[in-house]
């Protein structure tokens, strides 16, 4: 008797309460839970991108603080002189000397001013455009590769090959 009035009691109004506020008190410490996480992420990423903006994106610094000849920034792309490939990635040499690192994934497009082109297209000297998303390490993950043709009136070739 004793243990069907104790099975009675788990099926009483209060117990039904009880066990629905236990319910919904926990169902919220995991969704805290997730916040905090989702949150501690956010600044995790945004702290190590601060920490490696200036030197990534923004070229060589003084000594004495500050960019030297107020270097441009472009935190979602970079344009240069390819100086080296190693596929997937290749790095690029902008103004003031700056060197980024460029990621290409399968989805990156690559264009040879308006026509398509593909990696074999791209070589070292080549002028590039990139368009992308920095990374947690100041790499770009390109979403867009445009190659340039060389400027106006540059010369090809070795100094040694030109005689005046």
């Amino acid at each position: 008797m004793k243990f069907k009035h104790f099975l009675k009691s788990f099926q009483s109004e209060k117990y039904t309460h009880l066990l629905r506020y236990l319910s919904f008190a926990f169902a919220g410490l995991i969704i805290f839970g997730a916040g905090i996480y989702v949150g501690h992420r956010a600044t995790d990423f945004s702290y190590q991108w601060g920490a490696n903006y200036s030197r990534e994106f923004s070229g060589p610094h003084s000594p004495f603080g500050g960019e030297i000849d107020d270097a441009p920034s472009m935190p979602h792309g970079a344009f240069g002189a390819v100086i080296g490939i190693n596929f997937p990635s290749f790095a690029i040499k902008g103004p003031y000397e700056a060197e980024k690192i460029i990621l290409i994934s399968t989805s990156t497009l690559i264009r040879a001013l308006r026509a398509e082109a593909s990696t074999t297209d791209i070589h070292v000297g080549s002028a590039v455009i990139v368009i992308g998303e920095p990374d947690d390490h100041g790499r770009i993950n390109a979403t867009l590769i445009r190659i340039m043709p060389p400027p106006a009136g540059a010369m090809t070739g070795s100094s040694s090959n030109l005689k005046r």
